[in-house]
């Protein structure tokens, strides 16, 4: 599908996709329409009335396969920015209770490396990429962090906690770039697509000596199919379009550090 689609709010992009299902099914309709087109269908062609059904289920699987897997992409999407954010405000916490400069440093890192990922690192997953700058700074985080020196039983248990979050906010930020490349492969799209293009024709051609229920149905099934379409296009990406997930939890778990 094409990327530019993502870009569109949602009314926007529903619109679009409506108006391309509806087009085709008018299309459809009127090459149907034209006479010796039409004669031929109703002197030569003898669907069984049950096969666009046949072909209207494939298509409804198909389309509802593609729809679990993106929304189950787009809950592992938020279900990773959310474990970064709570690791995050875990390990800023437990940096705020240790002495020495070198937790100053590592805090500094902290709040570094959320600007970068927010600011760099979100738009480049849009084409499944990533920051290097925000690996050098985790990398540069838990550096720091290990160089705190820690004397009391306490402090020891706190560093180590720290640590340990440091490790956590690594993990999540992998978990949420292996979604960020996930994709509907191209055949996936051209597979469901198709079926539906099969479907309308079938349609067309069953209701071919009635214009009226001919259109009536072609325009039901081009909307039923926009919808399906529709729903599975705006969460294809989960870090991308209206429905994307943000930096926003990162943001917020930085300013409950700082505070």
């Amino acid at each position: 599908m094409p990327g530019a689609l993502h870009a569109l709010d949602l009314w926007s992009m529903g619109a679009v996709v409506l108006a391309a299902a509806l087009s085709c099914a008018a299309m459809v309709v009127a090459a149907s329409r034209w006479r010796p087109l039409r004669d031929w269908l109703v002197a030569r062609v003898d669907f069984p009335p049950m096969l666009p059904s046949l072909v209207g289920t494939l298509f409804a699987l198909m389309a509802s396969f593609l729809a679990s897997a993106v929304w189950t992409n787009d809950d592992r999407a938020h279900d990773a920015v959310a474990a970064e954010a709570r690791a995050i405000t875990a390990a800023g916490a437990f940096l705020r209770a240790l002495p020495g400069e070198e937790a100053s440093v590592a805090l500094r890192l902290l709040s570094e490396y959320v600007g970068e990922a927010a600011e760099s690192e979100w738009p480049a997953m849009a084409t499944g990429g990533e920051s290097g700058r925000a690996r050098a700074l985790l990398l540069e985080i838990k550096v720091a962090a290990l160089r705190i020196a820690s004397t009391s039983p306490r402090e020891i248990a706190t560093h180590r906690e720290a640590v340990e979050a440091l490790d956590q906010v690594a993990e999540a930020r992998a978990r949420r770039l292996q979604v960020a490349r996930l994709r509907i492969s191209p055949m996936k799209w051209f597979g469901v697509v198709s079926l539906g293009a099969m479907t309308l024709l079938g349609i067309a051609v069953v209701s071919v000596r009635d214009w009226r229920s001919q259109a009536l149905a072609t325009g039901l099934f081009a909307c039923a199919a926009a919808l399906a379409l529709f729903v599975v296009l705006a969460h294809d990406q989960p870090f991308v379009g209206p429905n994307a997930a943000d930096p926003g939890p990162l943001r917020d778990a930085l300013a409950t550090v700082r505070r």
